[in-house]
Order: structure tokens, then C-alpha cells, then sequence
């Protein structure tokens, strides 16, 4: 009877130690569960704002669909907790319509001050993307969105995330839709316009482009992992603590010496650009010079090669000896000298010129005798002169005709 009430003490022990254990391996497993350790405080708190915004936030929907969804963890700004951005996209209907559009749907979660994780969404037709860029205008290395608003439309818009996270939380907060509006126009003059090609006419010229004003670095898909939120936790779990060992970089391990040559290299092929368009240009003037040079200028039934004209003779009623130059320069402007046997009474004098008749301080002379064809001109000083002109490319300075010379 001893043998058969302890034999029924022992059984109910070993009854209770198996519930006891059950239990305690239930509490550990759930445990493990909810911490999901991934090697990093941040990385831990990401994981666990994860597992709720797919059992009761905002990315049931991607579960529930089974979409596709994109997880990635980039350093935003210098010196920052990483933030953690999930993005995919859904089917939304079209209000009266049996149509639907497509969404991209991204979050972006980052840690606060309070060590918590705070989140920032945005739903949208418009395509979003993330990349690392190099602004040469700031000279400063930043990851920016950029929005595709259609595939007709002629330009990228480019906003730096730290911007476009600040935008979509104000607009988050704001339901009366002029203060939408507002808003949405305050932050559309802080995007940069790029041309999606420059080479083409579909460009705006209210945009630049891309060379004036990036260089590409990285791309937020380098440092993402596509998944389907329907798979396990703990499957998703190795994921995120894959993806924080060995594909997660902080800004200055992107930058790396290669990275910054290529930057480097880059900034030097701009400004090569740039000199060879200011040689171009130069070029381009240079030939228009040399052909309205070849057109010369029309003084009545006179025309004028631009160039230089001198002469030499002696001063009326004087027996002194000068020398006149005159170079009439396509560009409208002149400049006229006198050099005198002896010095005394040199000139030199420049301005702008135009074809008359012959003048008395700018008043054209338009009677039958006495009028003649000539180069009125305009000294910088805002004093008048006339020069008459004649055959075979001459222009006078009273008696002293001065003949081309050439350019």
C-alpha cells in the first residue's frame, strides 16, 4: 500500500515538473520571440517596432497581400542612429472607377531622443527613390528622395530626406486642405528640378542638370533586403541581423578612398566640360566676329571693313606732321588716334560709332550740298565727331585719308 501511494506521488511530481517545464520553456520561447536579439540595441528596437507594425500597424497590409517589401537600414545624417525604411506597393481602387493606381508605400522609422521609435509614412502614385549623392553646389554628401512624378514628365524633383521626412510629418499632422496646399508649395521651392535628359527637348528650363548639381555615390538598394512579411519571425529576424552585419554601412564607410577619387575624378571631367564649352563658345564668338567682319559696315553706299585704317599728313595751315589711326571694331566700338610731330595735341579717344550723315555734334546735316556720307561717333567722354568715308575702304580725318591696314 506504501509502495502504491508513493508510486502516485512520484507520478503527480513528475506530472508537475513536466507542466512546471512546459511552462518555463513556453515563457522562454515566448521571450525570445518578442526580443529577437539582433546583435544591436537599435537593431533590436527596429526589429521589435517591425514585428508590431506587421500584427497591428501599418505593414498588415503588405502581410496580408503577401507583397513584396523592401527593408533597408542607411545612417541619414553624420553621427545619427541608423533609421530602418520598409517600402512596397499596393493596388489602391480609383474613387468611381473599376481602376485602380499603384502606390509606394514607404516608412521610415528612426529613433528619438527618448530611445524610441518614431515613424514617418508616405503613400503616393508619384515613384520614390532613395540615393546617396554628392551636392557640388552645398559640397556636401547626402541621401536624398527622389520623386518621378510621371513617366511623361520632364524632370526629377530631388529633396534631401532629413527635408523630406520633416514635409511629410508636418503634412501628416495637418488634415484642413489649404494648409496641405500651403505646405506642399512651401516645400516644392526647396526641390531641385533635374532634367531627365538633358540632350533632348523634353527638358525644363526652370531645371538644371545633373552634372551641374550631383554626383551619384550609392543607392539605398545596395543596402536592402527584399522578404515577404508573411515569412516567420524567426526567419525575418536572421534577415535584419544579415543585413545589419553585413550589408549595413555607415556614411563614412561608404566613403571610402575609391569612392571619393571617383567623386574626384568626377569634378574634374565637370570642369574640363566647362572649359571646353567656354573654348567653344570663344570659338562660336570668334566666328561670329570674323563674319560680321566679312560683312563689314554699310556707311550709304559705302561699306567698311572692320579692322584698323591709318594715315599720315600734315595739320592744315601747319607744317607739322601727324599720324591717325582708326580701328572700327565689329562690336559697334571705336578707338581713334592722333600722334603729333613733337607731342604736342596727341589723341586718343574710343566709343561707339554709327553711320550718318555729315554731323556737328550728333545734329545730322540733311541738306543737298555739303552732306555726305561719314562714321558719326560717341567718345566715352560724351563728346561727337564725324570721320566722311570714301572709296576703296578710306575713312578721312579732314584732309588726311587713312587706308586698311587689316585686322
Amino acid at each position: 500500500m506504501k509502495n502504491k501511494k508513493r508510486l502516485i506521488i512520484i507520478s503527480i511530481c513528475i506530472v508537475l515538473l513536466l507542466i512546471i517545464l512546459g511552462i518555463i520553456g513556453f515563457i522562454i520561447k515566448n521571450k525570445q520571440e518578442k526580443s529577437q536579439p539582433t546583435g544591436t540595441e537599435w537593431g533590436d528596437l527596429y526589429f521589435n517596432k517591425l514585428k508590431d507594425a506587421i500584427s497591428k500597424g501599418n505593414l498588415q497590409v503588405a502581410k496580408k497581400n503577401n507583397l513584396e517589401t523592401t527593408i533597408s537600414f542607411i545612417q541619414k545624417e553624420d553621427n545619427e542612429t541608423p533609421i530602418m525604411i520598409t517600402q512596397y506597393q499596393s493596388e489602391s481602387p480609383i474613387p468611381d472607377s473599376d481602376n485602380t493606381v499603384t502606390m509606394n508605400n514607404s516608412n521610415v522609422y528612426y529613433i528619438d531622443e527618448n530611445n524610441e521609435v518614431k515613424q514617418v509614412y508616405w503613400g503616393t502614385s508619384i515613384k520614390t527613390d532613395i540615393e546617396y549623392l554628392y551636392n557640388i553646389k552645398e559640397d556636401k554628401y547626402l541621401w536624398y528622395v527622389k520623386e518621378d512624378i510621371t513617366d511623361s514628365s520632364p524632370t526629377y524633383n530631388y529633396l534631401s530626406l532629413t527635408q523630406y521626412m520633416n514635409y511629410q510629418k508636418e503634412l501628416n499632422s495637418k488634415k484642413d486642405e489649404e494648409e496641405r496646399n500651403n505646405l506642399y508649395k512651401e516645400f516644392s521651392k526647396e526641390k531641385i528640378a533635374i532634367n531627365k535628359n538633358e540632350t533632348t527637348s523634353t527638358t525644363s528650363s526652370n531645371a538644371y542638370n545633373y552634372d551641374d548639381i550631383f554626383v551619384k555615390v550609392d543607392d539605398v538598394q545596395n543596402y536592402s533586403s527584399k522578404t515577404y512579411l508573411s515569412t516567420p519571425l524567426k526567419e525575418l529576424n536572421e534577415l535584419v541581423k544579415k543585413m545589419i552585419t553585413e550589408k549595413y554601412k555607415n556614411n563614412n564607410d561608404i566613403l571610402t578612398d575609391e569612392i571619393k577619387q571617383n567623386v574626384a575624378n568626377k569634378l574634374q571631367e565637370i570642369e574640363n566640360k566647362k572649359e571646353e564649352a567656354k573654348k567653344v563658345a570663344k570659338e562660336e564668338e570668334r566666328e561670329k566676329i570674323a563674319e560680321e567682319s566679312a560683312k563689314g559696315f554699310k556707311v550709304g553706299k559705302y561699306t567698311l571693313k572692320y579692322g584698323t585704317y591709318k594715315g599720315k599728313g600734315k595739320l592744315l595751315n601747319a607744317d607739322k606732321e601727324y599720324s591717325a589711326t582708326f580701328v572700327l571694331n565689329s562690336n559697334g566700338t571705336y578707338t581713334y588716334t592722333r600722334i603729333i610731330e613733337g607731342g604736342n595735341g596727341n589723341i586718343k579717344v574710343s566709343g561707339t560709332f554709327y553711320a550718318t550723315k555729315d554731323t556737328l555734334y550728333g545734329i545730322e546735316v540733311t541738306g543737298p550740298e555739303g552732306a555726305f556720307d561719314g562714321i558719326g561717333t560717341k567718345s566715352t567722354n560724351g563728346d561727337y565727331g564725324f570721320f566722311s568715308v570714301g572709296e576703296g575702304n578710306t575713312i578721312w580725318d579732314m584732309e588726311i585719308k587713312m587706308t586698311y591696314t587689316g585686322n
